[in-house]
């Protein structure tokens, strides 16, 4: 303070001279900037900020002023000498220096790593709208080497719905599909590779309880039905009743086909409950007709098996048993937007080279 009153009544005009190059330095103190402080009592008080200004400028090699020019290196233009690299094959034990603990960690097999490789690959998923994760369900498509994806409640329909399954196709893959229209949600697709030859085929009689999509595969060496069944509400007047009286037509028109068959899909039942009436009904509908329901676990998070694949008793179509596996297929908001898992089956037909 007593510095601040002395500077404010005098001007110091300090000289340089000697080391410093003659160079002269004027110290003045500007009493014309004013601010605003705060308040007091409700009013504004501008109070003047006495400053100091200098034109002296310290060019010597002086540490006060927090610069030390001894660490400075000057650059160069010569191109620097080669800095020794050790290259070595990388070691479990580098893991350890950065502090991860390898014993905690979990690889998950690769769906299409089991026996049979070389065979066909189909697999089942439930979409829940492919709108918003169709990037992710095309590089998935890519990464598991699948050759045909059976998709069910799709979403799609509309015109503006183009670019999405632009997005959904891969490069060498071909698309089929059957559109809901009588109103939202619903819809099924079948992603081939484009070596495979499968043609879509229209029923004649429409069906009003569940959605379906068959299709030939290489000249009606066996025929894939793809199907998905609503749960039964008060907005879709859907009945349990109803679906089983063209579900049993359904199951007695593919008796009549001597190939071999595939049924795959969603038809909302809990087959893993024994106390659902609907499973039990659905499951004798099937031994009555020589068919088996070959899928074995959960299909849908909450711990039902609701997707489903059928084949022949005596089929030889599939081999081994379908495996299930958790997709981890996000959105576009990086969610994971599934509630069903995949369902993975091969089929007893070598892949066919592009």
């Amino acid at each position: 303070m007593l510095t601040r009153l002395f500077l404010s009544l005098f001007k110091y005009r300090p000289k340089c001279t000697g080391n410093l190059n003659n160079c002269h330095s004027t110290l003045t103190v500007n009493r014309s900037k004013r601010t605003r402080r705060g308040t007091k009592a409700g009013r504004n008080i501008l109070r003047s900020i006495r400053t100091i200004t200098s034109s002296y400028r310290d060019n010597s090699n002086d540490h006060s002023t927090g610069i030390n020019h001894d660490n400075l290196i000057p650059l160069t233009t010569e191109a620097p000498s080669n800095i020794p690299t050790v290259v070595r094959q990388r070691s479990d034990k580098t893991l350890y220096s950065s502090s991860v603990n390898v014993s905690n960690l979990v690889y998950p097999e690769k769906s299409h790593n089991w026996n049979g490789a070389n065979q066909l690959l189909l697999t089942l998923l439930n979409a829940r709208s492919v709108k918003n994760k169709a990037l992710s369900i095309n590089d998935y498509l890519i990464s598991n080497d699948i050759d045909i994806l059976a998709l069910t409640e799709t979403w799609l329909g509309s015109i503006a719905d183009k670019c999405v399954i632009s997005e959904l196709v891969p490069n060498g893959y071909g698309i089929h599909h059957i559109s809901r229209t009588e109103r939202k949600g619903g819809g099924r697709r079948i992603i081939h590779k484009s070596n495979l030859e499968i043609k879509p085929i229209k029923r004649k009689k429409q069906l009003t309880q569940f959605e379906l999509l068959e299709c030939s595969i290489n000249s009606n060496l066996f025929r894939l039905f793809v199907v998905y069944r609503p749960p039964p509400s008060r907005n879709n007047k859907l009945k349990t009743t109803t679906f089983f009286e063209e579900w049993l037509e359904f199951l007695d028109y593919t008796m009549e086909f001597s190939g071999e068959i595939i049924i795959e899909g969603d038809l909302n039942f809990h087959l893993d409950d024994v106390s659902d009436c609907g499973g039990r009904r659905f499951t004798e509908s099937l031994s009555d007709r020589g068919l088996v329901q070959q899928v074995d676990g959960p299909t849908h998070i909450r711990g039902h098996t609701l997707d489903v694949i059928i084949s022949r008793e005596n089929s030889s179509i599939l081999l081994g048993e379908p495996s299930i596996e958790d997709t981890q297929i996000y959105n576009d908001k990086s969610n994971a937007s599934l509630d069903h898992f995949a369902v993975h089956s091969r089929i007893n037909l070598s892949k066919q080279q592009d």
